[in-house]
């Protein structure tokens, strides 16, 4: 991702390099040029960081949170068999990223769910030390026929 924002850095100071030398006496058709270029190159930059983002598939836990459906303990809710330890909602485990609160360059991989919208994570969240910041569901793997070879 870094290296997308360096490019789209690059593209930016080559175009007004561009503009600084460009002869304001040149013909009509040399601006028209030299500004198709300029498009094609940041279209082809912004689309490769598109690309970049959509193969990451880590999610910010500012844009989405993980689906939440009911726990195994929904059911007692509003009952006399309803316990304080009990959840509502929980989401599937997923892949987190822990950050640290005073260090944004310190993180954490590891795993987490939520709980009625709150996050509970391997290792433990120390809400004023970490926060979880990004999350993806775990890869689907598809199991391969292993064949084994006789002598």
């Amino acid at each position: 991702m870094k290296k997308y924002l360096k490019e789209i850095k690059e593209e930016a100071t080559l175009c007004q390099k561009y503009i600084d030398e460009c002869n304001i006496f040149a013909p009509k058709s040399e601006y028209e040029k030299l500004a198709l270029k300029i498009a094609s190159d940041c279209e082809q930059t912004l689309s490769a960081l598109a690309d970049e983002i959509k193969k990451d598939r880590w999610i910010s836990t500012e844009e989405a949170m993980p689906e939440e459906h009911d726990s195994i303990f929904a059911k007692f809710k509003g009952t006399n068999k309803w316990c304080n330890s009990f959840w509502e909602k929980n989401s599937n485990t997923v892949l987190v990223v822990l950050v640290n609160n005073h260090d944004e360059d310190n993180f954490v991989v590891g795993t987490g769910k939520t709980i009625n919208g709150e996050w509970t994570t391997v290792p433990m969240l120390l809400k004023d030390r970490m926060h979880v910041a990004y999350w993806m569901p775990f890869p689907k793997f598809e199991p391969k026929e292993v064949k084994c070879e006789q002598e």
